[in-house]
């Protein structure tokens, strides 16, 4: 399957500032030296506790369905009502969006996770034990990813 990066450059803007899209692919991609995984207490509901862990995954343009990039999502903390997460972003030459990553506390809502910022919002929904759905709404448009549960 060929990869299409036709995007405007203020999507891919909105996309970095989720830590949403890389060109390289995953590998590149850099997680703080502090990250970690911390078990969600017992006392965390479990349709939220299995959020806990490190996803992996890719995004494309709702309507176009072109290829806008890869991400790396740790969901460090879990707890009743947010969540502590890392976003590792690779960057893209093409779009000359540099590399980054961003720790953030995001909260839940209906049992969803929420990343909101300046450009846009990002909602990860639980579909199964080791498989995440994404949606990005902006000003600019849509995204949707899927990310799966890294071993």
């Amino acid at each position: 399957m060929e990869r299409r990066r036709s995007a405007p450059a203020a999507f891919l803007f909105a996309l970095a500032v989720f830590a949403t899209a890389c060109a390289t692919g995953p590998s590149v991609m850099q997680l703080p030296a502090d990250t970690r995984i911390v078990p969600p207490a017992p006392s965390i509901p479990e349709e939220l506790a299995r959020f806990s862990g490190k996803w992996s995954g890719s995004w494309y343009g709702a309507r176009t369905s072109a290829f806008m990039g890869d991400q790396i999502l740790v969901v460090e903390k879990v707890n009743s009502s947010t969540a502590t997460v890392v976003s590792a972003y690779s960057g893209s030459a093409q779009y000359q969006v540099p590399p980054r990553t961003l720790r953030i506390e995001a909260p839940f809502n209906d049992g969803r996770l929420v990343i909101s910022g300046a450009t846009g919002t990002a909602t990860y929904t639980l579909e199964d034990a080791d498989t995440l759905s994404a949606v990005l709404k902006s000003a600019q448009g849509e995204l949707r990813g899927t990310l799966r549960r890294m071993r």
